[in-house]
C-alpha cells in the first residue's frame, strides 16, 4: 500500500516552538494546490529564509521570509512530488518526483539563484522513492518504498549524475548490484520522510512505527566501501508506534525532532523520546505533512484530505506564514461549572467532607479557581496555560480508554484535572479510586515547571510505577509559584485569608504577579470596590462578571495591569464616597449598566472612580497593589 506522498507544513514561529495566539491562525489560501495528476505540494527553506515549493508543475518561491504571497518561478518539472531538499553547499535545491511508475523515477537538480523552466536533460533517472537528504555535498540518502518489499536507504552520488546533461539512470552500479542499498528495513515496512542534521541521518519505519538514528559518517563509508548498515545498528528514537508514522521533516536548533503524520504533528528529544510538544491545527487528527524551515524554525503544514484529488488545505497565520497555534483542542476553560459539580460529587462519594486532597494547607476549591484562571487566560501564549489546556487533553484522552470510564463517566470532566494538579492529588485521587474498586491504571500527565516561562505537562505512571521528581515545582500546589513573583501559592492565600478574601481572590492573586494577595484585590469585595458599594455586595452576578473580566483579560497585560493599580488605588475612597449616597450608587449603577460589554462597564466605571475620587479630595494610597 502506497504511503501518502508526504508534502506540507504550517509554521511556528522563530523561537522555537513559541506559543502564538490562537486567534491569529486561519487557513491560507494563498499557498498553491497540487499540480494535476500530483498528490500533493513539497518544499523546503532556502538560506534566506524563504520558501520554495513545488506542486508536480510549477516551483514557487516565497516573496520575503513571511510573506503570504508565493511567486510562480519556473514551470515544467512533472513528477508526483516527493521531497524538496536545500543541497548540502545550500546553493541548490533538490526536486524528487516520488514513486514515478514504481521503477525509477526523477529528480531535478534546481538552481533557485538563477530559476528557469524545464528543459529536457535536466532530470535525472533514479530509483523510485520517497525522501531524500544530502549526506554531504555529493551524496544523497533516499529513503525508497519498493511495493512488496521491504523499504531501504539507498545512496547515490549526484555528482557523477550532474556532471552528464542526459538522462542518466543510476539505479545500481555495474560492478556491484547491490552497492547502493545501505540499510534494509525489516519486513512489513514503509517508508517515511528523512532528515540529516549535525551528521545524524533519522529515519523512520512507518509500517513498523519505528524510529532510528544512524551515523551519517557510517552511512557513508558503508557506501564507500561497498558495504551495508544493518537496520538494528540503528540507535531507537522512543518506542515502536510513539510518534505519526510520517517521518522527520525537521531538527531544531535544540536538536529536538519534528515529526508529522496521522493525527498530530510532534516535537520529540531524540535521547529521551519524550515528546515536547503536540499540534493538530485542524484540531480533527487528520494526516498531516510538513515542510520545516531550517533557518527560521518555523514550519508549513498541509491538512490531506480524506480523497484523492480534492483540495489540500493549509494552515498559516494572518501574516502570511507565521505561527501555528499550540493550544490543544481540548481545555477545561469553558466547562468548569460542570467540573465545579463534580467535583461536589466527587467528595461526596469518595471521601466525604474532604476539603484538602492533597493535604498542602490550600482548600482544593481554590486551587480549582486557580486551574480555572489560568485554562481561561486571554494570553494564551502563557506557558502555564498552555501546560494546564495540554494536561487536561492529555488526561482526558487517556482516561476516556480506562476500563473504568463508564463506572466514573460522572467524573470525566474533574479527574483529568485533579490528576494533573500535583503529584500528592494524583496519589491521593488514585488511592481512592482504588479503594472504592475502581482503579485507574493508564499514564497521567502532571503539570511541573522551572520557571514562569517553561511549564509543560510531566508524563507520570500510575501508581505500579515510581514517578520521576518534578522538573522545579507544581504550580499547583501550596510551595508552587504560579505566577512567579517569589511568594509561595500558600504565603499568597494565607494573605488572602487576613484580608477578608475568598478562593477566587486568592486565584487572582496566586495568577498575577503583580499582586501578593495584601492588596485591594481582596477583602471579600475581590477588589471591585466601586461595583461593590453601588450593588452593596460583593456577590451580585453582575459583580462577578466585572471581575471574570478584570482577572482574565484587564491584569493578563501590562497595560490593563496598569489600569487596574490606578483603579486600586483610588478606588477604595470612591467606593467610600459613593456608598454613602443613595443617588451616587444609583448613577453607578447606570453607568454599570452595559454588563455584556463589560470593557466599556469597567471603562465608565474607572472614569466615575476618578471623578468621585477627586471630588472627595481622595487620598491616592500607595502599595494596593505591589509591582515586581
Amino acid at each position: 500500500m502506497r504511503t501518502i506522498p508526504f508534502a506540507l507544513a504550517l509554521l511556528l514561529s522563530s523561537a522555537a516552538f513559541a506559543l502564538p495566539d490562537e486567534s491569529d491562525f486561519r487557513v491560507a489560501a494563498n499557498i498553491p494546490q497540487a499540480a494535476p495528476g500530483a498528490s500533493g505540494v513539497v518544499g523546503c527553506s532556502l538560506p534566506d529564509g524563504r520558501y520554495l515549493l513545488w506542486n508536480g508543475d510549477v516551483v514557487f518561491i516565497q516573496r520575503a521570509p513571511g510573506s503570504a504571497v508565493f511567486d510562480p518561478v519556473a514551470s515544467g518539472y512533472i513528477g508526483d512530488p516527493g521531497f524538496a531538499t536545500l543541497s548540502f553547499d545550500e546553493d541548490y535545491v533538490l526536486l524528487g518526483a516520488g514513486f514515478g511508475n514504481g521503477v525509477t523515477a526523477n529528480v531535478y537538480p534546481f538552481d533557485f539563484n538563477a530559476p528557469q523552466d524545464y528543459q529536457s536533460g535536466d532530470e535525472i533517472v533514479v530509483p523510485s522513492h520517497y525522501a531524500a537528504a544530502f549526506l554531504n555535498s555529493t551524496l544523497v540518502a533516499f529513503d525508497r518504498g519498493d511495493f512488496g518489499s521491504p523499504a531501504e536507504i539507498i545512496v547515490i552520488d549526484i555528482s557523477i549524475a550532474r556532471s552528464v546533461r542526459a538522462p542518466l539512470t543510476v539505479l545500481r552500479r555495474p560492478e556491484s548490484p547491490a552497492r547502493d542499498t545501505i540499510v534494509t528495513k525489516p519486513a512489513g515496512s514503509f517508508s517515511a520522510s528523512v532528515a540529516v542534521n549535525g551528521g545524524t541521518l533519522y529515519v523512520a519505519d512507518s509500517g513498523n512505527g519505528q524510529y532510528k538514528s544512524f551515523s551519517a559518517a557510517s552511512i557513508i563509508n558503508a557506501f564507500n566501501t561497498s558495504g551495508t548498515v544493518a537496520w538494528s545498528a540503528g540507535t531507537d528514537i522512543g518506542t515502536p508506534f510513539a510518534y505519526p508514522l510520517g517521518g522527520v521533516s525537521g531538527v531544531t536548533v535544540a536538536g529536538n525532532l519534528v515529526m508529522a503524520g496521522f493525527g498530530e504533528i510532534v516535537e520529540v528529544n531524540p535521547g529521551s523520546g519524550n515528546v515536547i510538544t503536540t499540534f493538530d491545527p485542524a484540531g480533527s487528527g487528520p494526516f498531516y505533512g510538513m515542510i520545516y524551515n531550517d533557518a527560521t524554525e518555523d514550519f508549513i503544514a498541509v491538512e490531506f484530505p480524506p480523497s484523492f484529488g480534492d483540495p489540500l488545505i493549509f494552515h498559516a497565520t494572518q501574516n502570511g506564514v507565521a505561527a501555528l497555534p499550540v493550544i490543544p483542542p481540548d481545555s477545561p476553560c469553558s466547562e468548569f461549572d460542570d467540573i465545579d459539580t463534580e467535583f461536589a460529587a466527587f467528595i461526596a462519594q469518595f471521601s466525604p467532607g474532604a476539603t484538602d486532597l492533597d493535604a498542602d494547607t490550600i482548600p482544593d476549591t481554590a486551587m480549582l479557581e486557580l486551574v480555572e484562571l489560568y485554562s481561561c487566560r486571554v494570553n494564551e501564549d502563557d506557558a502555564l496555560t498552555f501546560a494546564t489546556n495540554t494536561a487536561y487533553d492529555d488526561n482526558g484522552e487517556v482516561f476516556a480508554t480506562e476500563a473504568n470510564a463508564g463506572a466514573l463517566a460522572a467524573y470525566s470532566r474533574i479527574i483529568p484535572v485533579l490528576l494533573f494538579m500535583n503529584d500528592a492529588m494524583q496519589d491521593a485521587v488514585l488511592a481512592l479510586l482504588n479503594g472504592a474498586a475502581t482503579p485507574l491504571s493508564g499514564t497521567y500527565s502532571t503539570v511541573t515547571c522551572t520557571d514562569t516561562k517553561n511549564c509543560l505537562p510531566l508524563f507520570v505512571e500510575d501508581t505500579l510505577v515510581s514517578r520521576g521528581a518534578p522538573l522545579a515545582y507544581e504550580p499547583y500546589f501550596a510551595s508552587g509559584d504560579a505566577d512567579g513573583d517569589t511568594f509561595t501559592n500558600l504565603t499568597e492565600y494565607e494573605n488572602v485569608v487576613a484580608m477578608g478574601g475568598d478562593d477566587f481572590d486568592f486565584a487572582v492573586a496566586a495568577a498575577s504577579d503583580r499582586l501578593d494577595g495584601t492588596g485591594g484585590v481582596s477583602g471579600g469585595a475581590g477588589g471591585c470596590f466601586i461595583a461593590t458599594a453601588a450593588y452593596g455586595t460583593p456577590m451580585t452576578d453582575e459583580l462577578g462578571r466585572l471581575r471574570a473580566f478584570r482577572d482574565r483579560a484587564l491584569l493578563d497585560s501590562a497595560s490593563g495591569a496598569a489600569f487596574a493599580d490606578a483603579y486600586y488605588r483610588l478606588g477604595p475612597a470612591a467606593a467610600a464616597w459613593i456608598s454613602q449616597r443613595p443617588a451616587a450608587r444609583a448613577a453607578t449603577r447606570a453607568v454599570l449598566a452595559p454588563i455584556f460589554n463589560p470593557i466599556a462597564a469597567i471603562s465608565l466605571a474607572l472614569a466615575v472612580a476618578v471623578a468621585v475620587g477627586l471630588s472627595a479630595r481622595a487620598t491616592r494610597r500607595t502599595g494596593t497593589m505591589q509591582r515586581k
